[in-house]
């Protein structure tokens, strides 16, 4: 095998998966082969929760969800599939590259399989809306946004990810707000990595605004928290399970989320150690209102904190007491006779 994939995620045999994933890998050519870029597919097979049919959506080097970049022999990959996953279903990620050796021989690689599987989104969407609601939906208000090329600026990025789909999207060129079916500035949002892509190239003087609400945390953020509140409660005391969110009871689903708001606050606490973190939530003039978030994130912190430190001590109420009951043997029937006669015969009696 002169090509093989690396370091390719989500990991395989994955579980709770966000439906949102993006997939990425490494290329690696080895014995002096190089890659044929323009020779490969990426074939994502899942069934659907509808019809339960397999499908399978293929994509080439002439896709827009793939990106690619590196040299010859190694090339690094993303995909962003243009619709999400459905929930609690099995994703199969097939992938074949052709290569190119130094006598010009092509040599395909051995195909190259992984699996995962999507987790169900209601949990995760329970989590948001009880817990962490507003981080989940930060406004920003006319941001511009920056071009990609300098030549044919087709592409702009936003300083910011994981755009919301609601409410939509504004966008304004020049100051003139535009719909993506305009015929001079169309364009399409992608919302996991905040780009908007128009369908011809702007002029490179040309200003592009964009206000929009975002997430602060992605959903594989999410997941983190999760896994995190699942293994503190499965170890104390130890065996205490479920060792997931998903599988525990809806009472302990909300107990876990307890855990899990506290490594989220956490999070938020330690982001505001970076000024770009900071400005997201300044809310007030002169640059000072992620002072006063900051001690709301930190109060919001120790409830909780306090909340899951409790939950954690009545676990260890509630569970029953573990121990070893050794009956000594002159208790047991006919005992008593039997060391009688050791006594005797050992003269001790």
């Amino acid at each position: 095998m002169s090509i093989e994939v690396r370091n390719f995620t989500p990991s395989d045999e994955a579980l709770n998966v966000s439906i949102y994933s993006n997939i990425q890998f490494d290329l690696v050519g080895l014995d002096g082969y190089t890659i044929d870029i323009t020779s490969f597919t990426i074939d994502i097979t899942t069934t659907s929760n509808i019809d339960e049919d397999t499908h399978v959506i293929s994509y080439t080097d002439s896709s827009s969800e793939v990106s690619y970049s590196g040299n010859s022999s190694y090339y690094s990959f993303m995909v962003n599939p243009s619709v999400p996953f459905d929930e609690g279903l099995s994703v199969t990620v097939t992938i074949n590259v052709e290569g190119l050796d130094e006598v010009s021989a092509y040599a395909l690689m051995e195909e190259f399989e992984s699996s995962f599987t999507t987790s169900y989104n209601g949990v995760i969407s329970d989590f948001k809306y009880a817990f962490i609601h507003y981080a989940q939906d930060i406004p920003m208000y006319d941001e511009q946004l920056r071009c990609r090329s300098t030549v044919a600026p087709q592409v702009f990025d936003s300083a910011l990810q994981r755009w919301n789909k609601s409410p939509v999207p504004k966008i304004e060129v020049n100051q003139v707000i535009v719909a993506s079916s305009d015929t001079t500035y169309g364009h399409t949002v992608d919302y996991e990595n905040g780009l908007i892509n128009f369908t011809s190239a702007l002029d490179y003087n040309d200003i592009v605004k964009a206000s929009y609400h975002f997430s602060f945390f992605s959903d594989e953020q999410i997941q983190a928290f999760f896994r995190q509140a699942s293994a503190v409660w499965a170890m104390n005391p130890p065996t205490g399970g479920p060792f997931s969110i998903y599988n525990a009871s809806n009472m302990l689903q909300g107990v876990l989320m307890i855990g899990a708001s506290t490594f989220a606050f956490r999070e938020l606490l330690m982001s505001l150690a970076f000024q770009e973190k900071r400005i997201i939530f300044d809310n007030a003039s002169g640059g000072e209102g992620w002072t006063q978030i900051k001690d709301l994130f930190k109060s919001l912190f120790d409830s909780y904190q306090d909340d899951w430190k409790s939950l954690l001590e009545a676990k260890k109420v509630r569970l029953p007491n573990i121990a070893a009951v050794i009956s000594p043997s002159y208790t047991m029937p006919g005992g008593r006779s039997r060391m009688f006669r050791y006594l005797y015969k050992g003269g001790n009696g």
